[in-house]
């Protein structure tokens, strides 16, 4: 990872020293990956940093980093590089999370304390990022958490994660949030063992965690929610470091196995969602299944932590359909989401509606959308006993959206007057787009 892609990386979220992207390692792994760990015997310091210097003994660090993981660590080359501003900008308004209400992480929630950026690569890197005047061991804090993260690189991690990911939900949005709350929770649980063991004068860091975690908008929450829930699993599960390695072969592959605790997926009920879109010019552009935790997070955009948290729970799948149109400023989404039984299903819908008037300015009795708020129109729909849709985006297609079950399967049938919208009642599409990272 170069310095450019670390920095604009950075400008999408800091937290206690790492992002998601840098332990979103290759499929495939490198050749020198999975090579065998080199014994460095030479008598000059085997940490090579470049760009500055580290405020401790870098090199007793790492070694007491092997000692705790009880794993050889090849030494990474480390950067150190001024943090980066991450100040908040605008999504793209025609994302799925733009319309649904989430925005973007917000700086202040961290409350000025973390003050330090870092980053660690596959391809033996590790970059720390402190700000000007950033306390030592807030620095060796960060520098701890990215050698847990070479160590699981070192170890074939990700891939064993992945291995373990059922093909059908390989990809998702769920399952990618799931493998980074493996990741990020053994780090956050290796840098506080860390810090208690060794008796560092800085705050652990999953106690940092949980305490700006519950205060936080959700849109930081969605970035976060890897961290904390994350090391609460890991947390549960073990009592040292050490022995935390045989977590990658039996990990959580939804966000739900991470929020119970467990990582069984026989309440997986996969099913697929078509368009049936005509003449209309809408096509389908991809699907995606987000899981729980964003459920919640969309949730409590408007309602209560608990009440968000009660009305997701129960959930099996689900799948999020996008679809544009050529001339249209806005996509179409329609998320279907499939619960245990009809009880949940009917707790959510309730929720839901209620989420849909809290944010909306006006809603419709006419038979159109029922709610819209700005550029965005919403629909809520029961599609069976167990199965709520909801339909959102471009006003024309939410109107005009229909969500029956057909099988174990949803379809989306256009009907009517399916056009763009784009007769200036939608708003212009300011701002790059951003993908939400753990």
């Amino acid at each position: 990872m170069n310095r450019v892609a670390v920095a604009a990386v950075l400008a999408v979220v800091v937290l206690a020293g790492c992002v998601a992207p840098a332990v979103d390692a290759p499929g495939e792994p490198a050749e020198d990956e999975t090579a065998e760990p080199v014994v460095d015997d030479r008598e000059e310091p085997p940490l090579e940093v470049r760009g500055g210097t580290l405020p401790f003994e870098e090199n007793r660090t790492l070694e007491r980093v092997e000692t705790m993981l009880e794993a050889e660590l090849r030494p990474p080359v480390v950067y150190v590089e001024e943090k980066p501003d991450t100040s908040r900008v605008p999504r793209d308004p025609t994302s799925f999370y733009a319309v649904m209400g989430i925005d973007r992480p917000d700086p202040a929630d961290s409350d000025g304390e973390l003050r330090v950026g870092g980053v660690a690569s596959p391809m033996q890197a590790v970059y720390v990022m402190p700000e000007d005047g950033a306390p030592p061991a807030e620095i060796e804090r960060v520098f701890v958490h990215e050698l847990v993260h070479v160590t699981q690189f070192q170890q074939d991690a990700p891939q064993r994660l992945r291995a373990n990911v059922p093909d059908y939900h390989r990809g998702t949005t769920d399952a990618d949030l799931a493998r980074l709350s493996v990741m990020e929770g053994a780090a956050v649980y290796g840098s506080s063992a860390y810090t208690d063991r060794y008796d560092a004068p800085v705050e652990p860091e999953d106690e940092l965690v949980e305490r700006l975690y519950d205060g936080a908008a959700p849109g930081t929450k969605l970035v976060w929610g890897p961290y904390h829930h994350g090391h609460a699993y890991v947390d549960e599960r073990f009592d040292d470091p050490a022995d935390h390695w045989t977590l990658y072969d039996d990990p959580p592959v939804t966000m739900r196995g991470v929020l119970e605790g467990s990582p069984a997926t026989d309440a997986l009920e996969p099913f697929d969602a078509r368009l049936s879109a005509a003449d209309s010019g809408w096509e389908r552009a991809d699907a995606d299944v987000m899981g729980e935790y964003v459920l919640r997070q969309v949730l409590e955009t408007e309602l209560e932590t608990d009440r968000s948290a009660d009305a997701a729970s129960g959930w099996t799948y689900d799948r999020k359909l996008r679809a544009e149109h050529d001339e249209a400023d806005l996509d179409g989404y329609a998320w279907a989401i499939r619960f245990e039984g009809a009880d949940e299903a009917d707790a959510f819908e309730a929720a839901a509606r209620e989420y849909l008037t809290e944010r909306s300015e006006r809603e419709l009795t006419d038979g159109d959308a029922a709610w819209t708020d700005g550029p965005y129109a919403f629909s809520l729909e029961s599609v069976d006993d167990r199965t709520v849709a909801i339909v959102a985006g471009n006003e024309s297609f939410v109107t005009a959206a229909t969500v029956d079950a057909v099988g174990s399967d949803v379809r989306v049938d256009l009907e009517g007057d399916a056009g763009t919208g784009a007769d200036g009642s939608l708003a212009d599409r300011p701002g790059p787009t951003a993908v939400v990272a753990g």
